[in-house]
């Protein structure tokens, strides 16, 4: 487990609280182990941890969430509960529960990494059959590098928007800027772009940066004091 001195350092390094790199390398280690486990090449990986994870978003995450269409209940508690206990093996006391939903599971986790108390929802959609994956080497500071199974780059673009659409939560419109900005493709948001650029009209610029402040590094703040302006420039350009 990583020292005091190692996580305040991260955080120092990464303009961010000690909180979020504790929540951060523990989601690492859990999923280092998870995507060594047997059928997870059909969990696929995908949302705002996946964007930071795979493809360098800025913004830190509460969640991890997988599109997971064929898996029975039991497959599922089996690949958790194996993935635990790895984690136990490694010094986290950690211990999750699992709720059947609608589209599929709500599984919480918490655990603590020394001092910091870490609360991880795990949310798995089994309703979208066909959903392509690809795996992708995850670097990071925390664990060596592990493969984890992602939805391909247009299914994730695509999810996020439609996350956009339904939930209109900051931590969407901070992903759209994200995409937008990034090498990610752009396909899924050409045609959506009138729709897109109506929900930033209704953006409340400072709720955004009341409610994602404390999930980016303190150099990505002053995108938020602007974030409507800013989202309107970069679909300007797609």
């Amino acid at each position: 487990m990583l020292s005091a001195n190692e996580i305040k350092s991260l955080a120092i390094r990464n303009q961010t609280t000690d909180a979020n790199i504790a929540r951060e390398y523990t989601q690492h280690v859990f999923l280092s182990y998870l995507y060594q486990k047997k059928n997870t090449e059909n969990l696929l990986f995908k949302g705002g941890t996946a964007l930071r994870m795979a493809y360098g978003s800025p913004r830190f995450s509460e969640d991890l969430d997988y599109t997971a269409p064929k898996f029975s209940s039991e497959e599922i508690k089996r690949i958790m509960e194996e993935t635990l206990k790895d984690m136990r093996n490694e010094g986290f006391e950690i211990r999750a529960e699992y709720h059947k939903t609608s589209g599929g599971w709500l599984i919480p986790m918490e655990t603590k990494v020394l001092s910091w108390p870490v609360r991880i929802e795990q949310n798995l959609s089994s309703r979208k059959a066909g959903a392509q994956g690809q795996f992708q080497l995850i670097a990071n500071p925390y664990t060596p590098p592990y493969s984890a199974n992602l939805l391909t780059e247009e299914e994730l673009v695509l999810e996020k928007m439609d996350a956009l659409r339904t939930r209109k939560k900051p931590r969407d419109f901070y992903d759209l800027y994200f995409i937008l900005r990034s090498n990610l493709t752009r396909k899924p948001i050409i045609s959506k772009r009138e729709q897109l650029n109506r929900l930033v009209d209704c953006i409340d610029d400072a709720k955004m940066k009341r409610e994602l402040k404390a999930f980016l590094p303190a150099s990505h703040w002053p995108v938020l004091a602007n974030l409507k302006a800013n989202l309107k420039k970069e679909l300007e350009r797609v």
